[in-house]
């Protein structure tokens, strides 16, 4: 039993590591989701979501894509939140209280944006679903960094470096 249960947070804790090692840094403009997941009852259950690239560079007022591009059926969040929020170990992914707290305030919206309707502070994020794609305006200034996480699978994380 024991064995069993280590192999099981074993997987989880590569899977969560492998989140970490997969941040290409891309100028682009596009962020796409991947990977899939498997589940073997009493034996493992595992996922490999993650965005690619994991960092990107965006202008200050250019557009960001989000592409569902993943197998599986699973939506997924980009919602901007703060370094210190992001989850670093499984323990956090498990109770991600920052997650809970963005999927009530998004209540079944496709979109939550502040006043300018553009990514740009704590809270903001977009759902997508599988099959789709959407994008939204990058409103941070010039030198902000922006850390982001999908709230359903918080081992998804990445950051926007907003340019000039």
């Amino acid at each position: 039993m024991k064995q069993k249960v280590f192999v099981a947070v074993l997987a989880l804790a590569l899977v969560v590591g492998a989140g970490a090692v997969a941040f290409g840094t891309s100028p682009g403009n596009t962020i796409t989701t991947e990977g899939s997941e498997s589940f073997q009852p009493n034996t493992l259950i595992q996922a490999t979501f993650r965005f690619s690239p994991g960092i990107v560079d965006v202008k200050s007022g250019g557009r960001l894509k989000l592409v569902y591009g993943n197998k599986g059926r699973d939506p997924h969040t980009l919602s901007i939140v703060n370094q210190d929020q992001l989850p670093t170990t499984v323990g956090q992914v498990f109770n991600c209280k920052v997650c809970n707290e963005i999927l009530n305030n998004m209540d079944g919206h496709k979109r939550v944006l502040g006043p300018d309707g553009g990514l740009n502070q704590f809270g903001d994020s977009l759902f997508l679903f599988p099959g789709q794609s959407t994008s939204v305006k990058v409103t941070a200034p010039p030198g902000t960094t922006l850390y982001f996480l999908c709230a359903i699978h918080p081992w998804m994380q990445g950051t926007i470096y907003v340019t000039k």
